[in-house]
């Protein structure tokens, strides 16, 4: 949950995990906006441990309405995906920086429907539904497969100015946890099983874990079938 500085107005970005997030943050940084309220390294820090269960960007939507009231705002935006893309690119960073080992995508799943709060903490919030963590008075809601262009225009308004450029600067990627040695290799689809192609077991069983997310951001169930949920 940034908080940012724009010309005297605090501005909210509900930065929701693996919806581009740091993308944005990236980009208003380029632009010399201050932000507050966000922790690129918490995952990392060592020694003392951190004041909060999860970065703070990724905070929940009550937490956010205990710590800060509406009014400090003057505006407030977020970026949003398909529920069942975001589950599996979740499910990779999970492998990848979490150590999550063994699991297979789909008997995770199953067990993101059955987690409590600390549980989704345990994963810095990025198995926590994105309705839990967009406030409910923020209306400048963009989802990710409508393209990147609307999304930058409405942050050149909040700079006051135009982009020659509509596009967010790429941060993250995807690449597979190898190992260097032989029985590493081996061993690597088994411990870390990669994420199957969805189908429409899947797609259905991410819609039984996420369904407020399909009715409050317009997603299809079989978006992903069909080609138009991409990203």
């Amino acid at each position: 949950m940034p908080i940012l500085r724009i010309e005297e107005k605090l501005v909210y970005f509900a930065h929701v995990p693996k919806c581009a997030g740091t993308s944005v943050e990236r980009y208003l940084l380029n632009a010399s906006v201050e932000m507050a309220f966000h922790d690129g390294q918490h995952y990392k820090r060592e020694g003392r441990p951190p004041w909060s269960a999860t970065s703070p960007q990724h905070v929940d939507k009550i937490a956010l309405d205990h710590l800060f009231p509406q009014a400090l705002f003057a505006d407030g935006f977020s970026v949003v995906r398909h529920p069942a893309k975001r589950a599996r690119s979740a499910f990779h960073y999970a492998q990848k920086v979490y150590g999550l080992k063994w699991t297979g995508f789909e008997a995770w799943l199953r067990s993101i429907g059955k987690m409590d709060i600390s549980q989704h903490r345990t994963f810095d919030n990025h198995t926590l539904p994105m309705t839990a963590m967009v406030p409910d008075w923020i209306e400048n809601i963009f989802r990710l497969e409508d393209g990147e262009a609307a999304i930058v225009t409405y942050l050149d308004t909040l700079l006051g100015r135009q982009s020659s450029e509509p596009a967010l600067p790429r941060f993250q990627t995807y690449t597979p946890v190898t190992s260097r040695t032989l029985a590493g290799r081996l061993l690597s689809p088994i411990r870390r099983p990669k994420a199957p192609e969805l189908d429409e077991g899947l797609c259905r069983l991410v819609f039984e874990v996420y369904r407020e997310d399909y009715e409050r951001f317009g997603y299809g169930w079989d978006d992903p079938l069909k080609g138009a949920a991409h990203g």
